[in-house]
């Protein structure tokens, strides 16, 4: 098995792989070191566990062509393998660039501070599809907590729309995160600002640890279906205390002017 990436989810990939199946050979390619998208702390148990589990590590390899059975780097290498996790990049499904709403470069609708389309104010876009113009506190980076706090203010977003009233603009703040090496793990804490803090535990223990963390984050947006309102998050008051109320008529056949013209994508 080849895993392609070095971010977290293709070093999660090949832990998950090699531990369930030790005998399979597992090779993860990076266009730079796996690991490195935190700390060198994280960095380093991240690497420790995965050659624990014994996953070969491959660095500074950009895979420039991928064929039924092989990719073929930029230097020329060539790695064989009968299963493939492409994990060197994602991009939202273009649906939304075809609708006409304004985009990034890798689909995501751009929204402002309120999670709304920029182009589209009726149309809310949160979690991984979302590419927010403005500050949200911390870094808006693809994680369970982004997605999870994001789907959150976009419901109350609307619950409030109904109502009549306005709320404060999205914002947040980390706490840990944690990555799973297999049956281990790394967890990290982290201050409000996405930053790694003090200690980095690996190892069984923090996989442990991670998979409390995983049922929190299910437990807190299982308490917001059931109960919405009830649930905060950290960094919720962060944004300024006066958002900008979004226009948006309940009528289906009035069009912004986005829609007339027919900006799109960009």
């Amino acid at each position: 098995m080849l895993a392609v990436g070095g971010g977290p989810l293709s070093i999660e990939a090949a832990g998950e792989v090699k531990s369930t199946w030790p005998e399979m050979d597992v090779t993860l390619v990076s266009a730079t070191r796996a690991g490195d998208f935190t700390s060198d702390k994280v960095q380093a148990v991240l690497r420790r566990d995965l050659r624990r589990l014994g996953v070969a590590l491959v660095d500074n390899e950009r895979v420039s062509e991928i064929k039924a059975s092989e990719v073929v780097t930029a230097s020329g290498r060539h790695f064989a393998f009968d299963v493939c996790i492409w994990a060197a990049g994602m991009r939202a499904p273009p649906i939304a660039r075809e609708a006409g709403l304004t985009v990034d470069a890798r689909d995501r609708v751009v929204v402002d501070t309120e999670l709304r389309s920029v182009s589209h104010p009726c149309i809310l876009a949160v979690g991984d599809s979302a590419h927010p113009r403005g500050s949200t506190g911390a870094p808006f980076r693809p994680s369970a907590l982004t997605a999870a706090v994001s789907g959150v203010y976009a419901a109350e977003q609307v619950a409030a729309k109904v109502a009549g009233k306005t709320i404060s603009p999205f914002t947040f703040s980390t706490f840990a995160q944690a990555i799973a090496v297999g049956r281990f793990a790394a967890l990290f804490p982290l201050d409000a600002n996405d930053h790694p803090i003090l200690f980095v535990p690996g190892g069984r223990t923090a996989r442990r640890l991670r998979d409390i963390l995983v049922r929190l984050v299910l437990h807190f947006i299982t308490l917001e279906r059931l109960l919405p309102g009830v649930k905060a998050w950290p960094g919720r008051k962060r944004g300024a205390s006066d958002p900008v109320a979004a226009a948006c008529s309940h009528s289906p056949t009035r069009k912004s002017s986005a829609d007339i013209d027919g900006r799109g994508g960009g």
